[in-house]
């Protein structure tokens, strides 16, 4: 599977990279929400796009919204956010496939995986 992590601290995506290549999938990270878009829209056309809440550059509320309406299909998105899901999803227009909390393990990882089977 090919995925795209979209995470402002790099020690995230260390961490999330190394769980999914041993899981087996490719993954390519974005250090900020343009940098992820820019990706998506450069061509890369990943199955699933790991999508952090609080970007530095914006908000994953606004590049989940992005991703909803400039791509069909979209890719699943699982929003990874250190706020409880109550709290974090308050947004109506916020419908993201998952939501993984932080800290992660490779056992949460691979719960949110299962939304691609």
């Amino acid at each position: 599977m090919k995925l795209l992590i979209i995470d402002d601290d790099p020690i995230v995506q260390h961490i999330l990279g190394a769980i999914l290549t041993g899981l087996g999938h490719e993954h390519q990270g974005a250090t900020s929400g343009a940098e992820g878009l820019e990706a998506l829209h450069s061509g890369y056309n990943p199955d699933g796009v790991f999508l952090d809440m609080m970007l530095g550059d914006t908000s994953g509320v606004e590049v989940l919204k992005e991703i909803r309406s400039k791509f069909s299909p979209a890719p699943k998105v699982i929003m990874l956010s250190a706020n409880p899901a109550s709290e974090a999803l308050s947004d109506p227009e916020l419908n993201p496939d998952y939501y993984l909390e932080k800290p992660f393990t490779s056992g949460t990882v691979g719960e949110a995986l299962s939304i691609f089977d």
